[in-house]
Order: structure tokens, then sequence, then C-alpha cells
């Protein structure tokens, strides 16, 4: 009745023949408020578990591009000590090193001072309990060194998809001269899938003291970091004869000067790049560019 009552104060005079419907409309707005209170628990909840994005890192194996790695943004440093490999686990992928970092990379053959990665130790949190909330700490917001470590690391394992096993040739049967079949103009091959999903399955230690809780469901990634690939340039030939045009992708060496002569690595893909991408061809495998990459362009 007193929800009926307020109504009538906000939308006016009731009739008897309204009393339902405001009873109704006051029904709907006591569970839209509820709904709402729900929604902004829920987005606390989510704060509290500490991830504020999370960035897939591709890399071009020699069977595809695949996710590496992952960056998880934290709002302040993280205990780098008090990680370990099974603070999270990511689907389909198995983790073999977690580190802390002041900048969204990866570092190159870094040894992590997370628990148990090199003594052997079971990978188990027993520091801190499992909560879903944040301590409180004496901390300077304004202090840069609070963020100094903030990005978590999680590299995976590699594991090629189609590993290389020697067997003998199938006998094929002779051609007879019979005029050879092309390849197909088109390939059923896919575009690789960069997205991953995350969950944080232990507590995550701040070097204040904060500690974030586990979450209770999983994050899939806010943004792909960039790869060797994306320092290609993609042009277009066309033959002036025939008017017929090919793609194709550059990729020129830093500090490049049209004045002098380089060597020319020049790499043709199998059929199977031959989708709708022009690109596919940096991507199916590193032939085109492991050259590219900055040991190879160190070396020469």
């Amino acid at each position: 009745m007193n929800k009926i009552l307020l109504m009538a104060l906000v939308l006016g005079t009731l009739s008897t023949t309204n009393v339902l419907a405001a009873t109704d409309m006051a029904s709907t707005i006591s569970s839209t408020s509820s709904t709402t209170a729900t929604s902004e628990a829920k987005t606390h909840q989510t704060e509290a578990y500490g991830m504020q994005s999370v960035t897939a890192v591709p890399k071009i194996y020699g069977d595809g591009e695949k996710i590496a790695a992952i960056i998880i943004k934290y709002p302040e440093a993280i205990q780098e000590s008090a990680l370990a490999l099974n603070t999270f686990t990511v689907e389909g992928k198995t983790i073999n090193n977690i580190y802390t970092n002041s900048v969204p990379e990866l570092k190159e053959n870094y040894k992590s001072t997370a628990k148990g990665l090199h003594n052997g130790a079971p990978q188990i949190d027993t520091t801190v309990g499992q909560t879903n909330t944040v301590k409180t700490s004496k901390k300077d917001k304004n202090s840069k060194a609070t963020t100094a470590d903030q990005y978590v690391v999680v590299e995976f394992e590699y594991e090629n998809s189609t590993p290389f096993v020697l067997a003998p040739r199938p006998n094929k049967p002779k051609n007879n001269g019979a005029v050879g079949v092309d390849a197909p103009l088109r390939s059923d091959r896919k575009l690789p899938d960069l997205n991953v999903t995350v969950t944080q399955v232990q507590p995550v230690v701040t070097k204040t003291g904060t500690i974030y809780g586990p979450s209770q469901t999983s994050v899939i990634n806010t943004s792909t970091a960039s790869t060797i690939m994306d320092e290609f340039k993609t042009y277009v030939y066309t033959d002036p004869t025939t008017g017929n045009s090919i793609p194709y992708n550059v990729f020129l060496p830093k500090n490049y000067d049209t004045s002098k002569q380089y060597p020319l690595y020049f790499f043709i893909a199998d059929s199977s790049a031959n989708i709708n991408d022009n690109r596919t061809v940096l991507f199916q495998g590193n032939g085109a560019t492991v050259f590219a990459s900055p040991e190879e362009q160190a070396k020469h």
C-alpha cells in the first residue's frame, strides 16, 4: 500500500480502476531497482578482482599465428613473488611463465621470481585468503611507484599443431601423359582465432598489501598486440599490358635508404593461403616474416 500511495503522490490521484496498474508499475520499479542494485554490486565485485584489461600477444610460428602470451593490467604494482603458475587459468593454454612488468611488453629470457617456478615447489597459494574484497592499505595514490609493475605477463607453452612426421610417400599412379590439374583457386583455411579467455583463480597481492580476490567469471581479451606482420605494407602490382593485378607485401628494414642496394628475400606461400585476405601469406607460417624479426635483422 505504501508503494501505491507513493505512486499517487508522484503521478497524481489514482482511481480505483488504476490501482492494479499502479501496483504493477510499482512492482516493475521495485524489480528494476533490484536489478540495478544487483548490476552495481556485480560491477563493484568485478572491480575488486583488479583486472582492468587483458591484451592478447600473438606470435607467428611455423604452423601459423597463435596467442603466445597475455598481459593483464592491474590498478597498481603487483608482487611478482606472490604469483604462481596456477594464479590464472587460460582456456586451451598451458602456462609456463608468469611475471610482472612496468610496461605492457614481454621480457625476453626473463627468470621470474614467482613461487615455485624454478624450485619445483607446489603451485598452491597459501599466504593469503581467497576473498573478493579489497583490504585497505596505507598507500600514496598519487605516487608513481604504485603502478611500477602493474602489468602481469602470462606466457604459454608452444604446441605445434602440425608436428613433422617422416612418412613414406604414397605410390602415385602414372600420369600417362594426361594433363595436370591446377591448384584450387580458394582454400578452406580459416583466419586465426586471436581471442583468449582468462580466469583469476588465486588472489593477487599488490606491493602495498592490497589483495584482489579470485574472479568468479572468465574474462576475454580486450585488445590484441601487434606483431611483426604489422610492419609489412601491402601494395598492388598491375601489369600495364594485360591489366591483371596481384597484391604483394613488402617489409623494408629500419632506416631504409633508397640510394642503397639491399638483398631481396622472396617468399611464395602454398595454395592454403588462397583465401580472401591478402595478408594470409604473412600468418599461415613464418616463412615470410622470419627474416623481418629483430633477431634476424640484427644478424644481417
